[in-house]
């Protein structure tokens, strides 16, 4: 077997295992689809999140607090600078000549600080902002629930919707396909004589006004599956095609 047709048997069984598992299009996959994908409703988990932040940072003000500082001076300013000397405790005799008190060199020093702020007590206002942000998360967390919910159900309104405007779909084309047989069994009769014109003219009138009624019902099913596609947060979805309704035919006329 060459290589060539190793590489197009491995792509095929990719393929065939790619489509095995992909998920059946259904209510609760349409449901898991919009809790993952609607953009509101990740704006909802996000808002979400930042109220249990928010709480959490509540819950830490009674915390000690850590304050770190650390600076640089260069300086040849007198007083400063003797200073500087004195609290690095390398002051000299030479430090007091007059020339060099009034002129000294420039002089570096490096300090920094370390401050630890440990709240004891501020009138309950800790305990309840901590209890304010753990509400505040609480109920925000309830109302992506109640989001959630709510969109569930208009995916089923919708889902069912779509079943129903494609069953609409397949009844119209059923009929199309009813009518037109008839015109060809009634036109038989007509070029026989065993019927009347004015018979075939009812039927064709009946065709025009079925096309018109498929047209209606096509926009009602790309309607439903755009709503459906907009609640899930996704592309116009593929409604489950419902079961075909077979119609009875005359006697004589071949099943469509």
């Amino acid at each position: 077997m060459s290589i060539k047709t190793m590489q197009c048997l491995t792509l095929c069984l990719v393929a065939g295992t790619a489509a095995l598992a992909q998920e059946p299009f259904t209510v609760a996959t349409a449901i898991r689809t919009a809790w993952r994908d609607q953009s509101g409703l990740r704006a909802g988990r996000a808002l979400v999140e930042g109220k249990r932040d928010e709480a959490a940072g509540f819950a830490a003000l009674k915390l000690p607090t850590l304050t770190l500082n650390a600076q640089g001076v260069r300086t040849d300013e007198p007083m400063q600078a003797f200073g500087m000397r004195l609290n690095q405790s390398r002051i000299t005799a030479m430090d007091f000549n007059p020339a060099s008190l009034n002129k000294p060199d420039a002089i570096m020093g490096f300090g920094g600080s370390a401050v630890v702020q440990q709240p004891l007590y501020a009138g309950g206002r800790i305990s309840a902002a901590k209890w304010a942000g753990e509400y505040a998360a609480q109920a925000e967390s309830a109302s992506q629930t109640r989001r959630e919910q709510e969109t569930a159900m208009a995916i089923v309104e919708a889902y069912f919707g779509a079943q129903v405007a494609e069953q609409a779909l397949l009844w119209v084309e059923d009929t199309r396909t009813w009518i037109l047989g008839l015109e060809a069994f009634v036109g038989a009769r007509v070029q026989q004589g065993l019927m009347l014109e004015s018979e075939l003219q009812r039927l064709k009138a009946v065709h025009a006004q079925v096309d018109a009624q498929k047209a209606e019902v096509v926009r009602q099913v790309r309607a439903a599956r755009s709503g459906l596609g907009l609640l899930t947060g996704s592309a116009p979805v593929e409604a489950p095609s419902p079961r075909r309704c077979r119609r009875k035919v005359p006697r004589g006329m071949a099943q469509p």
